[in-house]
């Protein structure tokens, strides 16, 4: 059921292909290097109690393979937004954005960046999002 979950999330976070951060802990670490992942968002959701941390597999024909800087800062901007710096996270999205408009991810982070800081999350916000229908 999660499998199916992650799956119908991608459509929603704009990504080919994601996993879970169990998926990842059950890879070797030789077979690990093979691939490139990056946090899309942390999640609870439908049927689900404990939340999970959601990647996108980063192949070759991704927009951003090639755009190793804009890559990283992707990663980055997700940890800031974890971190409730909203306003350092927006302006690199931004930046990525500029270079690559129809970019998702970033487009997602930017959005909840923007709501937290127009309405801040409580106290004891884990940073996880809860998604409430199958996809």
């Amino acid at each position: 059921n999660l499998g199916a979950r992650v799956e119908s999330l991608s459509k929603h976070y704009g990504t080919r292909l994601m996993c879970t951060q169990y998926t990842i802990d059950h890879i070797s670490e030789e077979r690990r290097k093979e691939f490139t992942f990056r946090p899309v968002d942390y999640v609870r959701v439908k049927g689900k109690e404990k939340p999970v941390q959601l990647w996108e597999v980063i192949d070759k024909f991704h927009h951003l393979a090639d755009d190793l800087k804009s890559l990283e800062n992707s990663r980055t901007a997700w940890t800031l937004y974890q971190t409730q710096k909203f306003s350092e996270a927006i302006k690199l999205c931004d930046e990525i954005l500029k270079k690559h408009p129809m970019e998702k991810v970033c487009k997602h982070i930017k959005e909840y960046c923007e709501e937290f800081l127009h309405m801040p999350p409580p106290p004891n916000w884990d940073g996880v999002k809860t998604h409430t229908s199958k996809g």
